[in-house]
């Protein structure tokens, strides 16, 4: 619809630079029109100045004969006067206002059509197949992370995470806890996983090297997540019945803490839920309605909330106040 729109305003300014084309050709037509009028009465003035002229010169020889004794031959000169000269009178142009409507004018330009057909139906384009390959070191694929290396981390519900490339070649193995969204991979390429069990969150860098990027206290970490918009370590964590989200650099330094669900749209505005309840925060959204037990937010390019309703098959969206 937008391309119809700009198809219609450019010929609209099409239809106006025409107008703008025949009204400068009619005025300039009007000042080649004046020209020629201005001439011919020139011209005229020009004759009436002479015949002036003319009969100035008669009298001066008038007065000069007067003397004559012959009188008779005196007017017999004189009376043979040139006549006045004739001269036209100009006849100016009329302008004549064109007849149109806007109905006349509708005409003109293109109109927007809805064609008489019957629509057809979109042809569903599976995606393709490129690969498949089996995971050695892996009962049941759980969760995957793909580096920047296009290398793939798959971990599954036993605790085994195992570092393959994209042939299905096995490169590093972890015995971790089970669980599942526990490991993610940063913008430089390293991986942050959690350890259930252990309540700590490690990190490997390019060197295969094992490190703890940080321990959690009394405080379980279930899911972790490298933000894609400035590198934050996010890590989901629950103790008893309660449940928080907290944020840390890249190093491991927390930044600061929220409640169980946090994620951050295109313009970093944070989303949270509250604790006890599991709801999600009014003030983010267009209008509050009851949450049962959001396991998961995310927020998609129309800045709108998606939140998951654990136990249920049920996904909420919600769209921002502005």
């Amino acid at each position: 619809m937008e391309s119809i729109r700009t198809s219609m305003k450019a010929e609209a300014e099409s239809l106006k630079n025409l107008v703008d084309e025949v009204s400068s050709e009619n005025i300039e037509h009007t000042h080649i029109k004046e020209k020629t009028l201005l001439n011919m009465l020139k011209s005229q003035e020009t004759t009436y100045d002479d015949y002036i002229a003319y009969l100035g010169e008669m009298s001066d020889e008038f007065q000069q004969q007067l003397y004559l004794e012959n009188q008779k031959i005196l007017f017999s000169k004189t009376l043979k006067i040139k006549t006045i000269p004739e001269t036209t009178k100009p006849v100016p142009p009329v302008f004549t206002a064109g007849q149109f409507s806007k109905h006349d004018v509708a005409k003109l330009p293109g109109r927007v059509n809805v064609p008489n057909a019957e629509p057809k139906k979109r042809k569903i384009q599976f995606m393709e197949a490129v690969r498949e390959y089996s995971v050695p070191g892996v009962v049941n694929a759980f969760h995957v992370s793909l580096d920047k290396s296009d290398r793939l981390w798959v971990s599954d519900w036993s605790g085994n995470l195992v570092q393959t490339d994209l042939h299905g070649n096995r490169l590093q193995n972890i015995e971790t806890s089970h669980g599942h969204g526990y490991h993610t991979t940063t913008q430089d390429g390293d991986l942050i996983y959690t350890d259930s069990d252990k309540n700590v969150i490690y990190s490997i860098i390019s060197d295969k090297r094992i490190t703890e990027f940080r321990k959690t206290g009394d405080w379980t970490p279930l899911s972790v997540h490298s933000s894609s918009i400035n590198g934050d370590i996010l890590v989901g964590m629950i103790k008893d019945k309660e449940a928080k989200v907290t944020r840390h650099s890249k190093t491991g330094k927390k930044k600061y803490r929220t409640y169980k669900g946090t994620t951050k749209d295109r313009n970093c505005i944070v989303v949270h839920t509250t604790s006890q309840k599991m709801t999600v925060d009014s003030i983010i959204l267009s209008s509050q309605q009851s949450i049962t037990y959001p396991r998961g937010v995310c927020v998609d390019d129309e800045n709108n909330l998606h939140v998951e309703q654990h136990y249920t098959n049920t996904v909420s969206v919600y769209k921002y106040l502005q």
